[in-house]
């Protein structure tokens, strides 16, 4: 941003808004009470949510819209690189670090817009694409809506907004996302591990980081994928990708091209460092569906070769986790140790009743134990690892980082372990 002449400021105060400012732009993370909104309020200067301008955007070019409950920054950076590889060149505007360029966004020259879509506050409605894919549809972001059922009513609006020459791309092992295209009436592709998928995988290996499958399109073979990436739900994920291209026009070869050569994104079951022998991944998992993709993953991918898996876990919102606490509570049983620490409020106030150490307590794991701190998770994880180790680090807050600081105190561990 700042070498495209954006001035960036740390930390959120009234003297921050310049005094030629003429709009002000907020994302759905922002509350009314940030003093920045509250001095544009003050000056009479518009503001508009984030979703507005980006469907102004969408609005004079080719819009592609990802949309889900997990696995829209994944989905969106796979589509972006395949386009990439393609010649496409497409504006991209995602919700992660893309891992090949080193930022959550890439401004293109040419008429294609890829987006992930924000649904924690209906604002994905706003979106009018050309073409709209829809991951998963989860128990998340209640607090937004009436209901589940009012959660799946505003997916099917979204897909709805799609004009008939347009393109809806459906996974189809998700079961509410399913009872979706089962209504739709207008051009779809299904995608997904089910038989009845359009767009599916099959002859799946993995390994470590790895994971290879054939693609076949209705039932017939087109190519194989070597994707450098661990665990189904990330090739699921490509599934989509690959839907997208197809209808873009984009060949086989480079489709194949594009996703073996992709490099990720970060805190997506990233891997860290391997240092004596454990492995640290650093991952953005932070509701129990994506939690137990990862360690699902991990235990995949690793195989035999696997000693023992810790995970250090950080709750991320105390509606999050009120909400899904039963559901958290059976998240980390393929674990083989579990160290959690204090919830990240994010900016919500605390819940009676609902804290790291209620979560904690309420999980029947052989081998856990709670941390208030991310200092205290770090003694404690860096003590009883061994050789074929792995130790993910997850969640949505603080945590983020925390994988790195593992790997340099085990870096540090042996480095005096060897001047002894």
């Amino acid at each position: 941003l700042q070498e495209q002449g954006a001035q960036i400021m740390i930390g959120h105060a009234a003297e921050n808004l310049p005094a030629e400012a003429s709009l002000v732009v907020y994302s759905s993370a922002v509350p009314s009470e940030n003093p920045e909104f509250q001095e544009a309020r003050l000056r009479g200067i518009p503001i508009v949510r984030r979703a507005e301008v980006l469907a102004e955007l969408m609005r004079l070019k080719y819009g592609v819209a990802v949309a889900g409950s997990h696995g829209k920054t994944s989905t969106t950076s796979m589509v972006g690189a395949i386009l990439e590889e393609a010649g496409l060149d497409p504006t991209v505007v995602i919700g992660g670090i893309v891992k090949s360029i080193g930022t959550g966004g890439k401004l293109g020259k040419s008429n294609y817009l890829v987006a992930e879509s924000d649904e924690s506050d209906r604002s994905f409605l706003i979106l009018k694409p050309t073409v709209a894919v829809v991951t998963n549809i989860d128990k998340e972001h209640l607090q937004a809506y009436k209901s589940l059922e009012d959660l799946e009513h505003s997916f099917e609006k979204f897909i709805n907004a799609v004009p008939f020459y347009g393109l809806a791309v459906l996974c189809a092992d998700d079961p509410k996302v399913s009872d979706l295209a089962a209504r739709y009436t207008k051009r779809m592709m299904t995608y997904g591990m089910s038989p009845q998928a359009d767009i599916r995988a099959d002859n799946v290996v993995q390994q470590r980081s790895t994971t290879s499958f054939d693609v076949l399109v209705r039932n017939e073979f087109r190519f194989r994928i070597d994707l450098p990436l661990p665990g189904r739900h990330l090739m699921v994920n490509s599934l989509a990708a690959i839907a997208v291209a197809m209808e873009f026009g984009v060949s086989d070869a480079q489709i194949v091209s594009g996703l073996n050569s992709f490099a990720g994104v970060g805190r997506r079951l990233e891997t860290i460092g391997v240092v004596q022998g454990v492995t640290v991944v650093d991952d953005y998992g932070h509701h129990p569906t994506e939690i137990k993709a990862s360690i699902q993953a991990l235990r995949d991918g690793f195989g035999s070769e696997l000693n023992r898996l810790h995970v250090v876990f950080q709750p991320h919102r105390y509606s999050r986790t009120q909400d899904s606490f039963v559901d958290f509570i059976q998240s980390f049983r393929e674990c083989d140790r579990l160290i959690t620490t204090e919830i990240y409020s994010a900016g919500e106030s605390p819940i009676e009743g609902i804290s790291g150490q209620v979560l904690s307590d309420a999980i029947n794991h052989p081998e856990k134990e709670f941390c208030s701190t991310l200092d205290e998770c770090r003694t404690a994880i860096t003590q009883g690892l061994s050789q074929g180790d792995v130790v993910l680090c997850c969640g949505a807050g603080s945590i983020g980082g925390f994988a790195q600081t593992i790997v340099a105190d085990l870096e540090k561990s042996l480095t005096s372990e060897r001047a002894a």
